[in-house]
């Protein structure tokens, strides 16, 4: 990398504990450091490892760098509390929706409300919030649910979820599992086969949500708790209902609103209005700019280098 003088910076979009020394390396080949905050601090951190240390490796691996990127307005001022004073620019280039193919057979947002098929999709952690799905169920009698994605933690998934899914699953046939890895094929069709995605996701979750820009994609509202980044989409975008309090009656609360609106067609135009800010062509305007604005350079001349990305 010292030997290609085009190569302006680094960009790193994940955090490993070996992050500081390769970061001191870069820089003292004259090139800038950036680095995606995609969490302030992992889901679950690794074993045997105090949870002090990896913070604080976590905190000099952002010190280290010249820039810094969040995906939301909220993370960033998570991580700059998680910094503390005099820390690298912060800036904002939020996740893109995702692309995926334009499927004829997907019906109408109306039509997909009126059948009351919920689903809970994507890796199966505790700081999801299933079994709060779980516990406001009994109290939706007249929904369906589909849990699908692969369990992370299997300890959790197959020692507490399973069992009350079985428990309240006995005599009908209204909740249905499907755990492991789902392909984009069968993402199309579990989307477009029900009406609403649930995000009923802990305070203990940090970060944006890719589940949530899956849902833009395929034009279905979502029920979710304002934390973390969740709030800047959903609560700005109207793209859903957000609730507050970690319970079941909030969440059936949340759910029945979202079916007593009688907004279709509103709803669908700020689903439309969300999926065109947050395109790709955004993304990569926001990180050129903080390419540029770290760098002490004009914006029209970021072009004129390459910024090597480390995933």
């Amino acid at each position: 990398m010292a030997a290609q003088p085009d190569i302006a910076g680094v960009h790193f979009q994940e955090f490993n504990f070996w992050m500081p020394p390769l970061l001191r390396a870069i820089r003292r080949m004259g090139k800038k450091t950036f680095y995606t905050a995609h969490y302030i601090r992992p889901h679950a951190y690794p074993p045997l490892l105090p949870r002090a240390i990896w913070d604080a490796r976590h905190r000099l691996a952002c010190r280290l760098c010249d820039g810094l990127f969040v995906l939301s307005e909220q993370v960033r001022e998570e991580l700059s509390e998680f910094l503390g004073p005099a820390h690298p620019p912060i800036d904002v280039a939020p996740h893109g929706v995702w692309t995926i193919g334009q499927s004829p057979l997907r019906p109408s947002l109306e039509s997909r409300l009126q059948k009351k098929r919920l689903l809970f999709f994507g890796t199966m952690r505790r700081n999801k919030g299933l079994d709060l799905v779980l516990q406001a169920m009994p109290k939706l009698p007249d929904f369906e649910l589909t849990i699908a994605g692969a369990p992370r933690e299997a300890d959790y998934f197959y020692g507490e979820v399973i069992p009350r899914v079985r428990l309240l699953g006995v005599g009908d046939t209204r909740i249905k599992v499907i755990d492991r890895f789902i392909s984009d094929q069968e993402t199309d069709a579990l989307f477009a086969g029900h009406s609403a995605i649930l995000l009923p996701y802990t305070q203990e979750f940090t970060g944006q949500s890719g589940v949530v820009f899956l849902a833009l994609a395929h034009e279905i509202p979502v029920v979710c708790r304002g934390v973390s980044g969740l709030n800047d989409i959903v609560g700005r975008f109207q793209i859903g209902v957000n609730f507050a309090e970690p319970t079941a009656d909030a969440l059936v609360a949340a759910i029945r609103n979202l079916y007593a609106q009688g907004q279709t067609h509103a709803l669908a135009e700020h689903i439309r209005q969300a999926r065109e800010h947050f395109s790709w062509d955004e993304t990569a305007r926001a990180t050129l700019r903080g390419y540029s604005r770290n760098a002490h350079q004009e914006e029209s001349t970021a072009h004129d280098c390459r910024v090597a990305t480390i995933s």
